[in-house]
């Protein structure tokens, strides 16, 4: 009987895995050149070992975000993960704030206090649209 490989060696799972990985950037690449699309997207378009496809954070992609005035008081618009971080940020800050929906279940607004300091909000909204990984 032949000795089990071990992870690495020649012809084991990781070679194969290889292999695999290789071909299809190869057939990626290949259609890319020729521009028939044939197994280009695979390729072009990686997917993690989990099998979702993965995909880079867009650039200045909180930059929408503004302080704004809305019914007399300071307001933010924006996605709702993007609210939620900021409403913890600025309870953090000691700033208080309410969340409701802007708009059915994509948009929430951040409603300020009439008199919150709109140079400490901008402030702040600021570090938090520059910060990187987030």
């Amino acid at each position: 009987m032949a000795a089990p490989r071990r992870c690495g060696e020649f012809g084991g799972p990781l070679l194969a895995r290889r292999r695999q990985a290789n071909f299809a950037s190869v057939v990626g690449i290949f259609g890319i050149l020729c521009g028939n699309g044939t197994g280009s997207e695979e390729a072009a378009n990686p997917k993690s070992e989990g099998g979702a496809r993965m995909t880079l954070p867009k650039k200045d992609e909180k930059g929408y975000l503004q302080v704004q005035r809305a019914a007399d008081r300071p307001s933010i618009v924006g996605q709702s993960q993007h609210i939620a971080e900021l409403a913890a940020l600025f309870e953090q800050h000691g700033i208080g704030c309410r969340r409701v929906p802007a708009t059915p279940g994509t948009e929430d607004m951040l409603l300020f206090d009439p008199d919150a300091d709109m140079a400490a909000l901008k402030g702040i909204l600021e570090a938090y649209q520059s910060a990187k990984g987030s």
